[in-house]
């Protein structure tokens, strides 16, 4: 079975260096080629010691072509046009699988390929890129998956748990969105605008109750939506996660300092969508979604 890898960033990185240490054919699919040539002796694995893996990483979609699963970990305003890239060029019983951030993803890829060919879910895992070639191992993490076509899921099941990632079906992956959602919604644009860590936003008072009040204001978006979720229980899974990954630098910090586009709008974005098309204010979402986008502007000129 050959895995293909779509984004050769931190997760992408990450997710192929544990199936091809699985003993899968594993190829990575990257369009930026800096980030081609810079991996064109392998990826560099900062475990203890490094390890060098020789995985195929090419800008030639054609990589793909014989994959019977492709993994998405790009950013979620890239996904539109990368599923439409490789529209054409998979094999035609080929499982796409979405595990990134943020909420529509799923309704990008379903305008490409049909729902029983999509498995889509979170992951917990974490990583980091040193540089282009070499990536840095996060904390342990769990996958929750799962889709229209339950042989699909089991599938992807197979691959992951065969490559001794944790992994569980869930029959409302819709759910697992929006929960993840949440979380990264009350910890990066705060990790992002104060330029800290993720353990240092539950020793301040004032981000500890921004927290708070974003959680709310989601909560009640989620559940106007249709989506069953505690109050409570997504404050002390955002306070754990915090603590957990305490000097983890969110995905949006690297993102602001790089000077790229953050996922704000697939995630604060789309939470205040979904209470604005149901009549709900979310102020404080809104304030700090704002805040991104206008710092996010002011470094990338």
């Amino acid at each position: 079975m050959t895995i293909g890898i779509i984004g050769a960033g931190a997760m992408g990185s990450l997710y192929s260096s544990y199936f091809y240490r699985g003993g899968l054919k594993t190829v990575i699919y990257e369009n930026d080629p800096a980030i081609v040539e810079a991996m064109q002796k392998g990826i560099t694995l900062l475990t203890t010691p490094p390890e060098v893996l020789p995985i195929p990483v090419s800008g030639d979609i054609g990589i793909l072509s014989e994959c019977a699963a492709v993994f998405l970990f790009i950013k979620s305003h890239a996904t539109e046009k990368a599923v439409q890239d490789i529209s054409g060029s998979l094999a035609e019983d080929a499982i796409v699988v979405s595990l990134q951030n943020g909420i529509g993803n799923y309704e990008k890829i379903r305008e490409f390929f049909p729902a029983e060919r999509i498995v889509y879910g979170t992951t917990s895992m974490g990583a980091t890129k040193k540089d282009a070639g070499s990536v840095v191992p996060g904390g342990a993490g769990t996958v929750i998956i799962g889709g229209h076509n339950m042989a699909a899921v089991r599938t992807v099941y197979g691959v992951l748990v065969h490559c001794a990632i944790n992994v569980v079906i869930t029959d409302d992956p819709a759910s697992a969105l929006w929960k993840k959602a949440i979380v990264n919604a009350a910890i990066n644009p705060l990790g992002a605008l104060l330029g800290v860590p993720n353990g240092s936003l539950v020793e301040n008072d004032e981000s500890l109750k921004l927290q708070e009040i974003i959680v709310d204001e989601a909560v009640q978006a989620a559940t106007a939506a249709g989506i069953s979720v505690d109050k409570q229980e997504m404050l002390d899974l955002v306070r754990d996660i915090c603590i957990k990954t305490g000097t983890n630098i969110c995905s949006m910090l690297q993102d602001i300092r790089a000077g790229r586009k953050t996922e704000i709008d697939s995630i604060n974005g789309e939470i205040i969508k979904a209470g604005r098309d149901r009549g709900i204010a979310l102020p404080c979402n809104e304030t700090l979604y704002l805040l991104v986008r206008a710092m996010e502007k002011e470094r990338r000129g």
